[in-house]
């Protein structure tokens, strides 16, 4: 017998097709009780499954054009659905969001309560149906002090370890020296309201990607150094969810 909440559960390799294209993917389902294990060492079944559809890839307005100018190292960008599972869900996935959630900092709005999170090298995007007024009190009550504006955002700062806000009614961009390899509020903010070119619009490869996975309850996209350039440019990563599985 498996007890309900193991983390050993097989995994089932399938394969999708989409038109031309094979995504290789991995099945997660959880498990009570012992109905439905195969017999140990059982070898991978291959079938196709009808997995949920990508939702567009809105994140990708929150990345400037020429962005990448400033820095030879690895770039990434992470997105996420924070909200509840209503199904099971692999313990990937519920580490790499406990790992998303340790590094963000509290702003007046609890974790789950956003309707996403766009972070990469420039900035964090907080998204979400809540007041302006709620995280500029949280600001002002956790030590930030006013900065100013930037086109319809106000802005916040502290300098213990340099970090910056911009906020207005939905939104909250976020900067940080910890966090942010080339922190840039600024232009975060000028791609995310359509004042600058994105860089999908100037890069075919990010396009195409982004085009093909578009957006999940938590998505990675980046050029990792393990990746082999005659193969592919770009790796993304992507879970998707829906009442009976998880499906990575």
């Amino acid at each position: 017998m498996v007890p309900p909440d193991d983390t050993s559960q097989p995994t089932r390799r399938s394969v999708l097709h989409r038109g031309a294209t094979a995504v290789a993917i991995g099945l997660t389902t959880g498990l009570s009780g012992c109905s439905g294990l195969p017999p140990l060492g059982d070898k991978p079944q291959y079938g196709r499954v009808d997995i949920p559809d990508p939702g567009p890839p809105e994140y990708r307005r929150w990345l400037p054009a020429g962005w990448d100018s400033d820095t030879n190292e690895d770039w990434f960008l992470t997105y996420v659905e924070p909200g509840p599972f209503d199904g099971p869900v692999p313990e990937e996935l519920v580490s790499r969001r406990a790992a998303q959630r340790r590094d963000l900092e509290y702003l007046g709005v609890g974790y789950e309560n956003y309707d996403s999170l766009t972070r990469t090298n420039l900035a964090t995007v907080r998204e979400g149906t809540f007041s302006a007024d709620t995280v500029r009190s949280a600001l002002t009550d956790s030590g930030y002090e006013p900065d100013g504006t930037y086109r319809n955002y106000d802005l916040y700062a502290r300098s213990d370890i340099p970090r910056r806000v911009a906020v207005r009614d939905g939104v909250v961009v976020s900067t940080s020296a910890s966090l942010h390899r080339t922190p840039d509020l600024e232009a975060t903010i000028d791609a995310g309201d359509g004042h600058t070119e994105r860089y999908h619009e100037v890069d075919p490869t990010f396009e195409a990607v982004t085009d093909a996975v578009g957006a999940s309850r938590l998505l990675s996209i980046g050029n990792h150094p393990s990746l082999n350039p005659t193969v592919a440019a770009l790796g993304a990563d992507a879970f998707r969810v829906d009442e009976d599985a998880a499906y990575h």
